[in-house]
């Protein structure tokens, strides 16, 4: 009879670990990682022309 009782926790949990990668993601690229990458193209290339 217990059992059952924990089984509805798990999937309470599963719901709420998929929502935190979603948002993840959208936090990630504005932290600063897409920014390094074009950042850096665009700023090698002044240098060359100048």
């Amino acid at each position: 009879m217990p059992a059952p009782a924990p089984q509805p926790m798990p999937p309470i949990d599963t719901p709420p670990l998929e929502q935190p990668p979603q948002p993840a993601w959208a936090p990630e690229p504005p932290q600063g990682d897409p920014p390094p990458g074009p950042a850096e193209s665009p700023v090698q290339d002044p240098p060359p022309h100048f």
